[in-house]
């Protein structure tokens, strides 16, 4: 494969993006560790950690949408009416927020689901399925090249398998909203921790913010694994291969997050799945 070629294939580029934000994440995470000092506890961490990896992400593509709107009209105005957008936006999002008293007794934070044990196997297959059938896909329309595939007739057969492929990557990503969800109300409804976070606020941290899902899984594995001392039963997860894998392979991460959480519902009654 010629060295042009290589360097505008998917694999290529997905390698050096994780290469480039791994090394560009040395830096915050740094800074945090310098900042944490072992003081606050691992949601103060998690949650700094979430924003900042926001902002930074943030940051890297508003150049780029900036630059398209200059080019589409260079008097400015478009770049003028996106920021006018964004500032509507966040007031929209600002408007359903009540008034802040410090006074009054704060509302109750969870939302307990019925436990429910699931298979692990069944959840890692959901969520593995997409990227492998892209990492396939991919290499099958670069290793026959377009044009052969429309040469031989089978381009209309990739663009059928591509739209196939969408449709299971949308459906595994609704799967793991609802399992975000579900995870944070049933491990509350077994036992109410102020570690939890409530089922919305989880599930749309790890489907928009950059870094979040690690952060949730981190954070579940580390109660879990409370739980388990608090019922003699023991290290439920493995932090550190928790942790390797929430950052490498999230589904394996939220496969042994799952097979915790069955162990800890042990002694109460939770529904099968």
């Amino acid at each position: 494969m010629p060295a042009p070629t290589l360097w505008a294939s998917p694999v290529f580029l997905f390698l050096f993006g994780l290469l480039f934000g791994t090394v560009r994440a040395v830096f915050p995470l740094a800074i945090f560790i310098f900042l944490v000092g072992g003081r606050p506890g691992k949601i103060d961490f998690g949650c700094a950690f979430t924003l900042m990896s926001t902002t930074i992400l943030t940051s890297a593509l508003a150049p780029s949408g900036v630059s398209w709107l200059y080019q589409a009209d260079q008097s400015g105005l478009p770049v003028i009416l996106g920021f006018l957008f964004c500032l509507v936006i966040a007031i929209i999002l600002l408007l359903p927020a009540q008034h802040l008293a410090f006074d009054d007794t704060p509302r109750q934070r969870h939302r307990p689901i019925a436990p429910q044990k699931r298979s692990p196997l069944m959840v890692a297959a959901i969520l593995t399925t997409p990227p492998v059938l892209i990492f396939l896909l991919t290499l099958g329309v670069y290793g026959f090249q377009v044009d052969g595939l429309q040469a031989n007739g089978y381009f209309e057969i990739t663009l059928l398998l591509a739209f196939l492929v969408l449709v299971i990557t949308i459906a595994a990503v609704i799967y793991l909203a609802y399992w975000s969800y579900r995870i944070h109300g049933e491990l509350a409804g077994a036992a109410p921790s102020q570690r939890l976070l409530t089922p919305l606020a989880a599930m749309l941290i790890a489907i928009f913010v950059p870094l979040g899902l690690p952060v949730l899984l981190m954070t579940l594995g580390d109660l879990l694994n409370d739980r388990g001392r608090e019922s003699s039963k023991g290290q439920l997860i493995s932090i550190i291969w928790l942790g390797f894998w929430s950052f490498l392979i999230p589904p394996i991460a939220i496969t042994l997050v799952q097979n915790a959480a069955n162990k800890s519902y042990e002694g109460v009654s939770a529904e099968v799945a």
